[in-house]
């Protein structure tokens, strides 16, 4: 997703299994790749935006100056994993198609499990936030059976440490009704809705760790709503769905 005054660009491709190919330093999808180099991810774009398939081309580079160890384990039965690989870092943008050249700080996570999200989760709350020289990170997951124990970590060059986030604060519903909240240490206001959907919404956040003003980014996802038909119905509309940039 590009964001732009003048609006936003967005892509995403379910490829089909064929096109997809990886290596120890290589995973292609369709007409994009990533490359690891050192420290360093170098992504190559070639996508369709949706819903029109206007084409999105260009290079990312990811400068990973520091993250989390090892993954952590984000539901009770240990399905579901996390891994902040680059909690902080930057990034070198040069797209060819929309023409757009900036740099600016990064983040790199990924996520894996062992069954669907949706067959685990009900919903999740997830904030992050360079507070100084280190970053704040919440996880706050809610499996079906209920609410799980927030996950709050503090990250810096030196290591990974616990961060206390035990008081939610409600956020404004968004215009399909979904709600959210976040877990911070003050006040905590919405600065921009970037994306409101019928089961994910994304939002810059002004708020406050021990003390320190900062500004997050923040989602809301709704695995409970993302199966219901209605929402499966409009799918289509934002993803590609085994087509070839």
């Amino acid at each position: 997703m590009l964001y732009r005054r003048r609006g936003s660009t967005w892509a995403l491709t379910e490829a089909r299994p064929e096109s997809v190919e990886r290596s120890a330093d290589t995973f292609a999808l369709s007409g994009s790749r990533i490359e690891r180099n050192g420290d360093s991810l170098v992504v190559h774009l070639s996508e369709r935006t949706a819903p029109w398939g206007r084409p999105l081309r260009g290079r990312v580079r990811i400068d990973i100056e520091y993250g989390a160890p090892s993954p952590f384990r984000l539901d009770r039965a240990g399905e579901h994993h996390w891994w902040p690989v680059g909690a902080r870092a930057s990034a070198e943008v040069e797209l060819d198609t929309p023409s757009v050249r900036f740099r600016g700080s990064a983040y790199h996570d990924c996520n894996f499990g062992q069954v669907p999200l949706e067959e685990t989760f009900a919903s999740w709350n997830w904030s992050r936030a360079d507070v100084g020289d280190d970053v704040c990170i919440v996880y706050d997951v809610h499996e079906h059976d209920g609410p799980g124990t927030p996950l709050g970590l503090r990250l810096s060059p030196g290591g990974v440490e616990p961060l206390s986030a035990d008081v939610a604060t409600p956020l404004p519903r968004g215009f399909w009704g979904m709600d959210g909240s976040t877990r911070a240490h003050g006040e905590t206001r919405v600065i921009r809705t970037l994306e409101d959907t019928p089961f994910y919404t994304r939002s810059m956040l002004q708020t406050s760790f021990d003390g320190q003003a900062c500004t997050a980014m923040h989602e809301s996802l709704s695995m409970t709503r993302f199966v219901k038909p209605w929402v499966q119905f409009l799918l289509p509309f934002r993803i590609r769905r085994g087509w070839r940039a």
